[in-house]
């Protein structure tokens, strides 16, 4: 599902680096204070980091986002959501 998210940028953490299957991926994190008072974290990945470059924090922005679900592994009664840039 994809969703529009706005807001003001509060934090954008370093490029992190996880080794895949087949290859290294790269990714950050940034955190959103949306028009709500409540506050989102969106991973970016690989060659979506090009969309954020230059990103300073208290920017204003509107991104649209891809809503993924997943089980948890080890506890398949959980589950866990993520917002992934797209």
């Amino acid at each position: 599902m994809n969703i529009e998210v706005s807001g003001k940028v509060r934090f954008i953490s370093t490029k992190e680096e996880v080794l895949g299957e087949k290859e290294k991926h790269f990714f950050k994190i940034i955190v959103i204070e949306t028009l709500q008072d409540s506050y989102i974290a969106i991973h970016v990945w690989d060659d979506k980091l090009k969309k954020i470059k230059g990103l300073k924090l208290n920017s204003i922005v509107e991104f649209e986002c891809r809503l993924e679900s997943h089980k948890n592994r080890k506890r398949k009664d959980l589950w866990f959501h993520k917002l992934l840039l797209q």
